[in-house]
């Protein structure tokens, strides 16, 4: 087991301060995107698989990647699970297949609009995952049915784990010890479990949030200018993130972002293109028949739009009403 010394960057505190909003996505989730995407660049420089059809992390050179996520545990998932009378973490560990689609990576790497849509689409597959993964160590080791066959597939050869956020010991009025162990490390000797593991955490500091990460890697198997050709790549892509956030029309929303309503992602991004204020979709009703769906109005803020929903909506239900007395209405 080889380490580099931590990565700090004050260029990450607008990921750290949540900057990337924009996206309507959790830091985790944001810095998980952006690595998939340094990997998906990474293994395209270094042309892993390029004679093989195959990556580094056993796909085809599809921009497919498969990291090993590891987490606390301690997510509020379940409304009669109370953990405030709790200590420690309860740690989570699940591999996940982050497709980036057909999208043009120079323009994503340049901040273009493919980046939004490699976000969107990477944010759409981490939240599809059920309880965010926390059951997927019950069923790989405990379940007699699924254990062996998820024994069956390869591991992912990268572990990416964020411990989220650490005051620094010169603001709060206690610490850890020099001589503890530093967190999310490990005795050298110890055998790492993937080729290469990140463990990272934003530190609160008074000058500001500071994103530190620590790059572990397996030096049998790779070499230490090829990982850290890696992190750096991933640093680049979190700043790119941060300026890209800033430009004007940047994020938006996805399909899990609107429950109520089954729309995709190119029906969100032409309403948004309609109504560039929107708060959110809803469905304004439904008629007699289960099986007819109404037409969907955008909803904002906005006294003109609530005019013309209310008025949508008594023309919906007039009608409805003549239907169901086999009247027919004339616009």
């Amino acid at each position: 087991r080889h380490s580099f010394e931590p990565h700090y960057s004050k260029a990450m505190a607008g990921i750290a301060d949540g900057h990337a909003g924009p996206w309507r996505d959790a830091i985790q989730s944001v810095l998980t995107e952006g690595l998939a995407l340094a990997v998906a660049d990474w293994c395209r420089r270094r042309r892993y698989g390029a004679d093989s059809g195959r990556d580094l992390n056993g796909h085809g050179t599809n921009h497919a990647v498969l990291l090993d996520l590891e987490g606390h545990g301690r997510e509020e998932m379940f409304a009669d699970f109370d953990l405030s009378r709790t200590v420690g973490w309860y740690t989570s560990q699940f591999p996940v297949r982050l497709d980036l689609g057909a999208v043009d990576l120079d323009a994503a790497l340049a901040g273009r609009e493919a980046l939004g849509r490699i976000l969107k689409g990477i944010k759409e597959q981490l939240r599809a995952l059920p309880n965010n993964g926390l059951g997927y160590g019950l069923l790989r080791y405990l379940n007699r049915d699924t254990a062996p066959r998820l024994a069956g597939y390869k591991p992912p050869q990268i572990g990416f784990n964020y411990l989220g956020r650490v005051a620094s010991p010169d603001s709060v009025d206690w610490g850890f010890a020099e001589e503890d162990v530093r967190l999310g490390g490990g005795d050298a000797a110890m055998p790492l479990s993937h080729c290469i593991e990140i463990n990272a955490h934003t530190l609160d500091a008074a000058g500001g949030a500071t994103l530190v990460a620590t790059w572990s890697w397996a030096p049998a198997l790779i070499e230490q200018d090829v990982v850290r050709d890696l992190a750096q790549g991933w640093f680049r892509v979190l700043e790119t993130l941060v300026r890209h956030a800033a430009q004007p029309g940047a994020g938006g929303r996805s399909p899990s972002d609107l429950p109520l309503v089954e729309l995709t992602q190119t029906e969100i991004e032409r309403l948004e293109k309609l109504y560039p204020r929107i708060e959110d979709v809803l469905p304004v009703g439904r008629g007699d028949n289960d099986d007819a769906a109404v037409p969907l109005e955008a909803v904002h803020l906005d006294e003109e739009l609530v005019e013309r929903l209310l008025a949508l909506f008594v023309a919906q239900r007039v009608a409805a009403a003549a239907a169901a007395d086999g009247v027919e209405v004339v616009d």
